[in-house]
């Protein structure tokens, strides 16, 4: 048995079928993630042991709301090369009305993990719900690809009147590729960036 950081591979075996999970695409310009989106994908289902023994709890804890070991439901979505030396898995997750998906960044020489980005998501309930879309494309224009993340909070209260009021709160994030990784930047223009991609909550 291999020991990885905090975690266990069995073998190259148990790797190798890791991967197998999730079909090379092509990825162009731009990508686009909500519930919907990317289309066309095969979606290869994977159980929660093999997605637990490959993926290690200090990444899965990013998304820890859309886990459940017996009602979660996990795609592997596809997979493209990031540079030389990453690899970016997509996973779909579903657990009752709640969905997402992530991206997994591997380190290809060991099949390493390093990352796990939730690039789209919906979850809450009826007092307040919260929305992600993401658009990986190279935002600063020097030659990698960026993601840009938009997450859109619904939430409905019934004022002293008694009348139900609905208020949408929205946010923008935004990740770089530098050196080995995705690295979080102060966004300034805020605004700016919400009207320029707009979250919909028409689906």
């Amino acid at each position: 048995m291999l020991v990885l950081g905090s975690f266990f591979y069995t073998d190259a075996v148990a790797q190798k079928k890791f991967v197998e999970y999730f079909r090379p695409i092509t990825v162009k310009d731009t990508l686009f993630f909500s519930l919907d989106s990317p289309k066309g994908l095969r979606a290869d289902t994977i159980s929660y042991t093999v997605l637990t023994a490959n993926v290690p709890p200090s990444l899965l804890q990013n998304i820890d709301y859309l886990l459940d070991s017996e009602e979660t439901t996990v795609l592997g979505l596809g997979r493209f090369s990031l540079n030389e030396e990453f690899d970016a898995y997509l996973l779909g997750f579903t657990l009752y009305w709640f969905g997402g998906q992530t991206m997994l960044v591997v380190q290809k020489k060991n099949n390493v993990p390093a990352a796990l980005i939730p690039v789209s998501n919906f979850y809450g309930g009826d007092g307040g719900q919260v929305l992600r879309n993401t658009w990986f494309f190279d935002y600063n224009k020097d030659g990698k690809k960026d993601l840009l993340i938009r997450d859109s909070s619904h939430t409905l209260r019934v004022n002293e009147e008694g009348e139900q009021e609905e208020n949408y709160e929205e946010y923008v994030s935004l990740y770089l590729w530098e050196a080995r990784g995705f690295k979080p930047k102060e966004v300034s223009n805020e605004k700016e960036l919400i009207k320029k991609f707009p979250v919909s909550w028409d689906w």
